[in-house]
């Protein structure tokens, strides 16, 4: 195996990562996925660091060949397979789910969810093209596309899907909606839309009232969030 392809320097990881920098020199480069790699953790550091289910590489490994461990609803097999913003991963022999996150300190993270969240991925619309015989052609930031017959939303807006594809609701981005931002100055902040202007977006929370990049904003609900945002 070569060791520069398949292991990173923790120094040069990226900073959304939770792990310590000088524990060790190497950790897992993630698999390549849907995903950027800095809204992305391999299933490696997910386990050991941030989840604490597993000390070592190899009980990674041993973990993943004994149980089920699944992100939307499939099973992964590799400790470089990845888990990125918004993935549910599920443990079913313990019953338990976790959504991956991105809070105030830049940090991507993992939040225990349940009951029928644990079946729904928001899904924040990053294009839309009309392809062969008129469908609609959706991509989301996790890299995923879907095929619809129609879809009045526009890019940036967001569809909650379940894990077998099917959009359980549609939120636009407009006044009103709650939002997460993902990026930029306030990233993990959550808080309400105030105003959109030209690519800019004002976002009011209980403390403050601040202006960022409309693209960086993720809908997760209509004055509220529609799924559980802190742990």
């Amino acid at each position: 195996m070569n060791m520069a392809k398949s292991h990173l320097k923790r120094i040069n990881a990226p900073a959304t990562w939770p792990i310590t920098r000088k524990a060790t020199k190497f950790t897992l480069r993630p698999e390549s996925g849907g995903h950027p790699m800095e809204y992305s953790l391999p299933l490696s550091i997910l386990l050991k660091d941030e989840l604490k289910m597993a000390r070592t590489l190899r009980s990674v490994k041993t973990l993943l060949n004994t149980q089920e461990v699944l992100v939307n609803g499939r099973k992964q097999l590799r400790a470089d397979d990845i888990a990125g913003l918004m993935d549910v991963v599920t443990f079913p022999a313990i019953k338990t789910s976790f959504r991956m996150l991105i809070d105030d300190k830049k940090k991507l993270h993992a939040i225990p969810i349940t009951g029928k969240e644990a079946g729904i991925v928001p899904s924040k619309v990053t294009s839309k093209h009309v392809v062969r015989k008129g469908k609609l052609q959706l991509g989301f930031h996790n890299g995923k596309t879907l095929l619809v017959d129609k879809y009045p939303g526009k890019v940036g807006s967001t569809v909650m899907l379940s894990l077998d594809n099917k959009i359980e609701s549609a939120l636009p981005l407009e006044k009103g909606m709650f939002v997460l931002v993902t990026s930029g100055k306030h990233t993990g902040t959550t808080g309400t839309v105030e105003q959109l202007d030209n690519g800019t977006i004002t976002i009011k929370t209980k403390e403050k009232t601040f202006t960022t990049q409309a693209k960086h904003a993720f809908v997760l609900g209509k004055g509220k969030s529609e799924i559980k945002v802190e742990a």
